[in-house]
């Protein structure tokens, strides 16, 4: 498994239990974890964050641009 599918894992884990617990609203916000290259693991806009799968998160470079 790569790193990015190690991150992109655990934010679709964090992001279930952060809305069991209802600490993050459905759609609202982004979820992110920087990789070790400096790329960012981050959650696609407007994803339910309780029904997150792996495909919802992308890598972007620290400017923001997609990779």
């Amino acid at each position: 498994m790569t790193e990015f599918e190690q991150r992109a894992t655990e934010l679709v884990e964090v992001g279930r239990s952060l809305y069991k617990s209802g600490m993050v609203p459905a759609t609202s916000g982004n979820l992110s974890a920087r990789l070790s290259d400096g790329r960012i693991a981050i959650t696609v806009s407007g994803r339910h964050k309780g029904k997150l799968t792996q495909s919802d998160i992308m890598v972007v470079d620290a400017d923001g641009h997609s990779l």
